[in-house]
């Protein structure tokens, strides 16, 4: 049962469960349960939101409901007020628009809003293999990940926490030059990297 859209379907008392969290004055946004059909949760805990060395970790199959670093763009809502309070969402991010859900989270509770994840209020993802926010070719995309993950590192953490990030997608670039034989893929990567850190460095939230 429930409403099918062209990515999955939402579960019946979805939307009823996420504007129930706002009984909680305390909220400005929600997060639902998302399960996925053919994509692998990447952390144990329930959760998502940037790890320490700059990489997205998400998990958001659990059942018990729970405060959570960050919304995601599949199943979310939000406050209007905690909306308003930040501005709304950064327009910053480009391309693939890669972050910037959790970009408008990490500014939410900087605002001293709170973010539920709610399991009633739960859809289905059918994760597509290739179109939706993906640009152009997978290295084009891949260049648009790594550009606005240094727009957020820039933007939202310290120079050691950014230098962890740079530490970490230096190795994935690394990874990827391999997994594509192209040995020119690490330095394509790297400075769509350091372009977003410098950009984001220049942004206050």
């Amino acid at each position: 049962t429930g409403c099918y859209a062209l990515t999955g379907y939402i579960v019946d008392g979805c939307i009823e469960a996420h504007l129930g969290c706002y009984s909680d004055s305390r909220v400005g946004a929600v997060v639902g349960r998302i399960t996925e059909t053919n994509v692998n949760f990447n952390r144990r805990g329930v959760g998502n939101g940037i790890n320490r060395l700059g990489l997205l970790r998400t998990n958001l199959g659990g059942d018990k409901a729970s405060w959570v670093q960050a919304v995601k763009g599949a199943n979310m809502s939000f406050r209007r007020r905690a909306l308003y309070d930040i501005g709304g969402f950064d327009e910053g991010y480009k391309g693939t628009a890669y972050l910037e859900e959790v970009d408008a989270s990490e500014r939410i509770r900087t605002a001293g809003w709170l973010i539920r994840f709610e399991p009633k209020a739960e859809i289905v993802h059918y994760a597509a293999p290739a179109g939706g926010v993906r640009v152009g070719s997978k290295e084009k995309t891949e260049q648009w990940r790594f550009r606005n993950t240094g727009y957020f590192l820039g933007k939202n953490r310290g120079i050691l926490q950014g230098g962890f990030g740079h530490l970490t997608y230096t190795a994935v670039a690394l990874k990827r030059a391999l997994e594509w034989r192209d040995t020119r893929a690490p330095v394509a990567l790297m400075v769509a990297l350091l372009s977003g850190w410098k950009e984001g460095r220049g942004v206050s939230n």
